[in-house]
């Protein structure tokens, strides 16, 4: 098997790539860029959840279900799961805050 790098083809696609810039008021001594992009990539969206739910915690393959009911179930089941893992989190985060105020 033979292959060929094309490296004009290669630098083409890294220009389109493009950059990100990300931008914040904290001076440089309270937060540096790389403690920004870290706070940047941790915040909260819900499509991390929704992703966590399908690849991480479940690994759910494609499933057929024929019965109507027991695709309503599995669904409110995953629901209730995500709600569940969501409310641990949230705790656990919350966590470091009390212990340090009253300690």
């Amino acid at each position: 098997m033979e292959y060929e790098l094309k490296s004009a083809a290669i630098e083409q696609h890294k220009q389109l790539i493009g950059w990100r810039v990300y931008a914040c008021n904290a001076p440089k001594e309270q937060l540096n860029t790389l403690q920004a992009i870290q706070c940047y990539r941790s915040q909260y969206k819900i499509e991390h959840k929704f992703d966590e739910l399908l690849h991480r915690m479940t690994a759910l393959m494609p499933v057929f279900l024929h019965k109507q009911n027991r695709i309503k179930a599995l669904i409110r089941l995953l629901l209730l799961i995500l709600k569940v893992s969501t409310l641990i989190q949230f705790k656990v985060r919350e966590q470091p805050k009390t212990t340090t105020k009253n300690g």
